[in-house]
Protein backbone atom coordinates (compact mmCIF):
# COMPACT_ATOMS: atom_id res chain seq x y z
CA UNK A 1 0.00 0.00 0.00
CA UNK A 2 0.83 3.20 -1.28
CA UNK A 3 0.95 6.60 1.13
CA UNK A 4 0.58 10.29 -0.36
CA UNK A 5 1.69 12.83 1.66
CA UNK A 6 -0.25 16.25 0.96
CA UNK A 7 -1.57 19.46 2.50
CA UNK A 8 0.02 20.45 5.56
CA UNK A 9 1.91 17.78 6.41
CA UNK A 10 3.75 18.41 2.39
CA UNK A 11 4.15 21.85 4.05
CA UNK A 12 5.83 20.97 7.08
CA UNK A 13 7.87 18.01 5.78
CA UNK A 14 9.66 20.39 3.54
CA UNK A 15 10.44 23.14 6.39
CA UNK A 16 12.67 19.96 7.79
CA UNK A 17 14.28 19.42 4.51
CA UNK A 18 17.87 20.77 4.09
CA UNK A 19 18.59 21.05 0.30
CA UNK A 20 16.92 21.94 -2.88
CA UNK A 21 14.56 18.95 -4.06
CA UNK A 22 15.82 18.80 -7.43
CA UNK A 23 18.47 16.87 -5.92
CA UNK A 24 16.50 14.37 -4.39
CA UNK A 25 17.01 11.10 -6.22
CA UNK A 26 13.34 9.71 -6.84
CA UNK A 27 10.92 12.61 -7.58
CA UNK A 28 8.40 10.66 -9.73
CA UNK A 29 7.90 11.98 -13.43
CA UNK A 30 4.80 10.32 -14.10
CA UNK A 31 1.98 10.66 -11.59
CA UNK A 32 0.67 7.77 -9.51
CA UNK A 33 -2.67 6.66 -8.82
CA UNK A 34 -3.67 7.52 -5.11
CA UNK A 35 -7.34 6.39 -5.13
CA UNK A 36 -7.35 3.51 -3.04
CA UNK A 37 -8.43 4.65 0.46
CA UNK A 38 -5.46 3.74 2.75
CA UNK A 39 -5.99 2.21 6.17
CA UNK A 40 -5.47 4.56 8.52
CA UNK A 41 -3.81 2.59 11.24
CA UNK A 42 -0.89 1.15 8.72
CA UNK A 43 -0.61 4.60 7.10
CA UNK A 44 0.11 6.11 10.51
CA UNK A 45 2.60 3.66 10.67
CA UNK A 46 4.30 4.09 7.87
CA UNK A 47 4.44 7.73 8.16
CA UNK A 48 6.18 8.22 11.29
CA UNK A 49 9.53 7.59 10.13
CA UNK A 50 9.73 10.34 7.73
CA UNK A 51 7.49 12.66 9.36
CA UNK A 52 8.08 12.19 12.13
CA UNK A 53 8.29 16.01 13.09
CA UNK A 54 5.21 16.61 11.70
CA UNK A 55 1.68 17.23 13.48
CA UNK A 56 -0.93 15.28 13.70
CA UNK A 57 -3.18 14.69 11.90
CA UNK A 58 -1.20 13.67 9.42
CA UNK A 59 -2.79 14.35 5.89
CA UNK A 60 -2.83 12.28 2.94
CA UNK A 61 -4.45 12.22 -0.34
CA UNK A 62 -7.08 10.35 -2.03
CA UNK A 63 -9.01 11.00 -5.38
CA UNK A 64 -13.20 10.57 -4.41
CA UNK A 65 -14.89 11.44 -1.01
CA UNK A 66 -15.92 8.02 -0.59
CA UNK A 67 -12.14 7.22 0.31
CA UNK A 68 -12.06 9.54 2.81
CA UNK A 69 -11.26 8.29 6.51
CA UNK A 70 -10.26 9.95 9.30
CA UNK A 71 -8.32 9.45 12.66
CA UNK A 72 -7.09 11.18 15.30
CA UNK A 73 -3.39 10.71 13.85
CA UNK A 74 -4.52 10.76 9.95
CA UNK A 75 -6.82 12.66 7.63
CA UNK A 76 -7.88 12.05 4.19
CA UNK A 77 -7.64 15.12 2.16
CA UNK A 78 -9.60 14.52 -1.80
CA UNK A 79 -7.52 15.80 -4.86
CA UNK A 80 -9.74 14.22 -7.72
CA UNK A 81 -8.17 16.08 -10.67
CA UNK A 82 -5.35 15.14 -12.80
CA UNK A 83 -1.94 15.03 -10.91
CA UNK A 84 0.71 16.72 -12.76
CA UNK A 85 4.52 14.86 -13.57
CA UNK A 86 6.68 15.94 -11.00
CA UNK A 87 4.32 16.24 -8.35
CA UNK A 88 5.42 13.48 -5.76
CA UNK A 89 8.73 12.71 -4.39
CA UNK A 90 9.41 9.17 -2.60
CA UNK A 91 10.43 9.46 1.03
CA UNK A 92 10.61 6.08 1.99
CA UNK A 93 8.78 2.72 1.38
CA UNK A 94 5.52 3.06 -0.11
CA UNK A 95 5.63 6.86 1.03
CA UNK A 96 5.66 9.80 -1.50
CA UNK A 97 5.34 13.12 -0.44
CA UNK A 98 3.95 16.16 -2.59
CA UNK A 99 6.65 18.10 -4.21
CA UNK A 100 7.03 21.84 -2.83
CA UNK A 101 4.76 22.98 -6.02
CA UNK A 102 1.46 20.32 -5.76
CA UNK A 103 1.83 21.29 -1.96
CA UNK A 104 1.60 25.07 -2.60
CA UNK A 105 -1.46 24.44 -4.78
CA UNK A 106 -2.95 21.91 -2.28
CA UNK A 107 -2.42 24.42 0.45
CA UNK A 108 -4.33 27.27 -1.52
CA UNK A 109 -7.66 25.81 -0.41
CA UNK A 110 -6.87 26.45 3.27
CA UNK A 111 -4.99 29.92 3.22
CA UNK A 112 -6.04 33.35 2.64
CA UNK A 113 -4.03 34.85 -0.29
CA UNK A 114 -2.15 36.79 2.17
CA UNK A 115 -1.15 33.61 4.07
CA UNK A 116 -0.51 31.79 0.95
CA UNK A 117 2.02 34.29 -0.76
CA UNK A 118 3.70 34.13 2.99
CA UNK A 119 4.09 30.61 2.55
CA UNK A 120 5.24 30.83 -0.63
CA UNK A 121 8.27 33.53 0.22
CA UNK A 122 9.28 30.72 2.40
CA UNK A 123 9.17 27.85 0.09
CA UNK A 124 11.30 30.09 -2.43
CA UNK A 125 13.47 31.79 0.40
CA UNK A 126 16.74 30.43 2.58
CA UNK A 127 14.95 29.90 5.94
CA UNK A 128 12.20 27.65 7.03
CA UNK A 129 10.23 28.07 10.19
CA UNK A 130 10.32 25.55 12.73
CA UNK A 131 7.66 22.76 13.08
CA UNK A 132 8.71 22.85 16.69
CA UNK A 133 11.82 21.12 17.45
CA UNK A 134 14.76 23.70 15.77
CA UNK A 135 14.73 26.82 17.32
CA UNK A 136 17.52 27.56 16.29
CA UNK A 137 18.15 31.04 15.17
CA UNK A 138 17.23 34.15 17.86
CA UNK A 139 16.20 37.49 17.75
CA UNK A 140 16.90 40.05 20.29
CA UNK A 141 17.90 36.97 22.60
CA UNK A 142 14.58 34.84 22.25
CA UNK A 143 13.79 32.24 19.77
CA UNK A 144 12.67 33.70 16.35
CA UNK A 145 11.37 29.89 15.39
CA UNK A 146 12.84 29.61 12.11
CA UNK A 147 16.60 28.31 10.27
CA UNK A 148 18.43 29.26 7.28
CA UNK A 149 18.00 26.06 4.46
CA UNK A 150 18.63 26.33 0.68
CA UNK A 151 15.33 27.23 -1.26
CA UNK A 152 13.30 23.99 -2.19
CA UNK A 153 11.71 26.05 -4.85
CA UNK A 154 11.38 28.80 -7.16
CA UNK A 155 8.91 30.93 -8.40
CA UNK A 156 9.72 30.03 -11.95
CA UNK A 157 9.18 26.33 -10.48
CA UNK A 158 5.36 27.18 -8.66
CA UNK A 159 4.23 29.09 -11.38
CA UNK A 160 4.96 26.30 -14.21
CA UNK A 161 3.64 23.70 -12.02
CA UNK A 162 0.57 25.53 -11.61
CA UNK A 163 0.08 26.64 -15.32
CA UNK A 164 -0.39 22.74 -15.78
CA UNK A 165 -2.50 21.97 -12.94
CA UNK A 166 -6.25 21.79 -13.59
CA UNK A 167 -9.40 21.90 -12.24
CA UNK A 168 -9.26 22.36 -8.16
CA UNK A 169 -10.44 24.64 -5.80
CA UNK A 170 -7.41 27.23 -4.45
CA UNK A 171 -5.88 27.18 -7.87
CA UNK A 172 -7.15 30.73 -9.18
CA UNK A 173 -5.94 31.67 -5.56
CA UNK A 174 -2.60 29.87 -5.77
CA UNK A 175 -1.90 31.23 -9.14
CA UNK A 176 -2.87 34.45 -8.40
CA UNK A 177 -0.55 34.53 -5.11
CA UNK A 178 2.63 33.34 -7.24
CA UNK A 179 2.35 37.08 -9.24
CA UNK A 180 3.30 38.88 -5.57
CA UNK A 181 6.43 36.18 -4.32
CA UNK A 182 9.90 37.22 -4.87
CA UNK A 183 12.44 34.16 -4.50
CA UNK A 184 15.45 34.19 -2.01
CA UNK A 185 13.96 35.94 1.45
CA UNK A 186 16.41 35.54 4.13
CA UNK A 187 14.06 35.47 7.08
CA UNK A 188 10.04 35.50 8.16
CA UNK A 189 10.86 39.59 8.93
CA UNK A 190 12.31 40.34 5.36
CA UNK A 191 9.18 38.39 4.09
CA UNK A 192 7.34 40.56 5.75
CA UNK A 193 9.04 44.08 4.80
CA UNK A 194 9.04 42.79 0.93
CA UNK A 195 5.40 42.22 1.34
CA UNK A 196 4.64 45.40 3.18
CA UNK A 197 6.75 47.18 0.55
CA UNK A 198 5.36 45.66 -3.14
CA UNK A 199 2.04 44.16 -2.34
CA UNK A 200 -0.38 46.22 -3.95
CA UNK A 201 -2.73 48.56 -2.87
CA UNK A 202 -5.48 46.45 -3.01
CA UNK A 203 -3.69 44.05 -0.26
CA UNK A 204 -2.43 46.61 1.85
CA UNK A 205 0.86 47.33 0.43
CA UNK A 206 2.53 50.14 -1.36
CA UNK A 207 2.83 48.46 -4.62
CA UNK A 208 6.49 49.03 -4.91
CA UNK A 209 8.16 47.09 -7.97
CA UNK A 210 10.27 43.84 -6.51
CA UNK A 211 13.59 44.16 -5.51
CA UNK A 212 16.23 41.43 -5.65
CA UNK A 213 16.57 39.87 -2.39
CA UNK A 214 19.48 39.05 -0.85
CA UNK A 215 21.99 39.65 -4.57
CA UNK A 216 25.43 39.46 -3.89
CA UNK A 217 26.10 43.19 -5.54
CA UNK A 218 30.36 43.28 -6.42
CA UNK A 219 31.77 46.39 -6.19
CA UNK A 220 33.98 46.16 -8.81
CA UNK A 221 35.71 49.65 -9.73
CA UNK A 222 34.31 49.80 -13.18
CA UNK A 223 30.90 49.25 -12.65
CA UNK A 224 28.56 47.61 -9.97
CA UNK A 225 27.01 44.36 -10.91
CA UNK A 226 24.52 41.70 -9.04
CA UNK A 227 23.80 38.33 -8.77
CA UNK A 228 21.64 35.93 -6.47
CA UNK A 229 23.05 34.88 -3.53
CA UNK A 230 24.56 31.77 -1.82
CA UNK A 231 23.47 30.39 1.79
CA UNK A 232 27.50 30.39 3.05
CA UNK A 233 27.22 33.85 1.87
CA UNK A 234 24.24 35.04 3.12
CA UNK A 235 24.54 33.11 6.72
CA UNK A 236 28.41 34.31 6.99
CA UNK A 237 28.54 37.65 6.18
CA UNK A 238 31.93 37.77 7.84
CA UNK A 239 33.17 35.90 5.54
CA UNK A 240 32.47 38.20 2.78
CA UNK A 241 35.38 39.58 0.66
CA UNK A 242 35.98 43.05 0.12
CA UNK A 243 35.08 43.22 -3.59
CA UNK A 244 31.04 42.01 -2.99
CA UNK A 245 28.46 42.90 -0.18
CA UNK A 246 24.92 41.24 -0.02
CA UNK A 247 22.11 43.63 -0.06
CA UNK A 248 18.83 43.05 1.72
CA UNK A 249 16.09 44.91 -0.79
CA UNK A 250 17.89 45.59 -4.24
CA UNK A 251 16.74 47.81 -6.52
CA UNK A 252 19.20 47.65 -9.24
CA UNK A 253 17.79 50.05 -11.39
CA UNK A 254 17.15 52.79 -8.66
CA UNK A 255 20.55 51.81 -6.83
CA UNK A 256 18.83 51.12 -3.95
CA UNK A 257 19.61 49.04 -0.53
CA UNK A 258 16.93 48.38 2.09
CA UNK A 259 18.40 46.58 5.13
CA UNK A 260 16.49 45.07 7.36
CA UNK A 261 18.51 45.06 10.99
CA UNK A 262 17.49 42.30 13.13
CA UNK A 263 17.47 43.05 17.34
CA UNK A 264 20.15 40.46 17.46
CA UNK A 265 22.71 40.47 14.94
CA UNK A 266 23.45 44.09 14.53
CA UNK A 267 23.97 45.22 18.04
CA UNK A 268 27.53 45.56 19.87
CA UNK A 269 30.43 47.58 18.67
CA UNK A 270 31.69 45.45 16.38
CA UNK A 271 28.48 44.37 14.53
CA UNK A 272 27.80 48.01 14.04
CA UNK A 273 31.42 48.74 13.00
CA UNK A 274 30.43 46.21 10.62
CA UNK A 275 27.26 47.48 9.48
CA UNK A 276 28.57 50.76 9.03
CA UNK A 277 31.47 49.90 7.06
CA UNK A 278 29.15 47.93 4.76
CA UNK A 279 26.90 50.68 4.35
CA UNK A 280 30.51 53.22 3.64
CA UNK A 281 31.47 50.51 0.56
CA UNK A 282 28.02 50.74 -0.81
CA UNK A 283 27.30 54.50 -0.60
CA UNK A 284 30.98 54.87 -1.93
CA UNK A 285 29.40 53.11 -5.42
CA UNK A 286 26.44 55.49 -5.25
CA UNK A 287 24.29 52.69 -3.84
CA UNK A 288 21.78 54.98 -1.49
CA UNK A 289 20.90 52.52 1.79
CA UNK A 290 17.92 52.73 4.33
CA UNK A 291 17.91 50.85 7.18
CA UNK A 292 14.75 48.98 8.88
CA UNK A 293 14.59 48.08 12.40
CA UNK A 294 12.24 45.74 13.97
CA UNK A 295 10.57 49.10 15.73
CA UNK A 296 9.91 50.43 12.45
CA UNK A 297 8.41 47.58 10.90
CA UNK A 298 5.72 46.98 13.74
CA UNK A 299 5.01 50.45 13.24
CA UNK A 300 2.93 51.68 10.21
CA UNK A 301 4.05 55.12 10.32
CA UNK A 302 7.40 54.10 10.38
CA UNK A 303 7.17 52.36 7.16
CA UNK A 304 5.02 54.88 5.95
CA UNK A 305 7.94 56.86 6.03
CA UNK A 306 10.13 54.20 4.86
CA UNK A 307 8.21 53.90 1.47
CA UNK A 308 8.07 57.31 0.79
CA UNK A 309 11.35 57.23 1.09
CA UNK A 310 12.06 54.34 -1.23
CA UNK A 311 9.48 55.22 -3.70
CA UNK A 312 10.96 58.82 -4.13
CA UNK A 313 14.56 57.17 -5.39
CA UNK A 314 12.72 54.51 -7.37
CA UNK A 315 10.64 57.49 -8.92
CA UNK A 316 7.12 55.92 -8.46
CA UNK A 317 4.91 57.96 -6.69
CA UNK A 318 2.70 57.18 -3.59
CA UNK A 319 -1.07 58.58 -3.49
CA UNK A 320 -1.80 60.74 -0.63
CA UNK A 321 -5.08 57.93 0.56
CA UNK A 322 -2.78 55.39 0.58
CA UNK A 323 -0.29 57.19 2.92
CA UNK A 324 -2.59 56.15 5.99
CA UNK A 325 -3.45 52.87 7.80
CA UNK A 326 -6.26 51.64 5.24
CA UNK A 327 -8.65 49.06 5.87
CA UNK A 328 -6.54 47.08 3.59
CA UNK A 329 -2.72 48.00 5.20
CA UNK A 330 -4.70 47.16 8.99
CA UNK A 331 -5.62 43.64 7.62
CA UNK A 332 -2.48 42.79 5.71
CA UNK A 333 -0.38 43.76 8.90
CA UNK A 334 -2.69 41.61 11.21
CA UNK A 335 -2.22 38.83 9.21
CA UNK A 336 1.67 39.26 8.93
CA UNK A 337 2.33 39.66 12.84
CA UNK A 338 0.77 41.34 15.78
CA UNK A 339 1.56 44.90 16.37
CA UNK A 340 3.20 46.04 18.86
Amino acid sequence: MDVFVGFQSAIEYWRGYGSAYSDFPDILRTAPNFGVAPDAARSFQLLRGPLNDCTEPLSVLVSDAGSRRRTGKVRCRMWSTTVPSGAFVRVGTSVYVSSPEFAFAQIARDCTLVELIKIGYELCGMYALSNGNDLTIFDGGIAAGFRYRNPVTTVRKLSAFLKRAKGSDGLARARRAVKYIIDNSASPRETELAMILTLPFSLGGYGLPAPMLNCQVDLGVKSVTCKGPTLLSLVDRQAQKNEFRICDLYWADAKLDIEYDSDFYHVGAEKIAQDANRRNDLESRGITVITVTNKQLLSWKRMDEVACHAAKRIGKRIRQEYRFLTPERRELRKALFVES
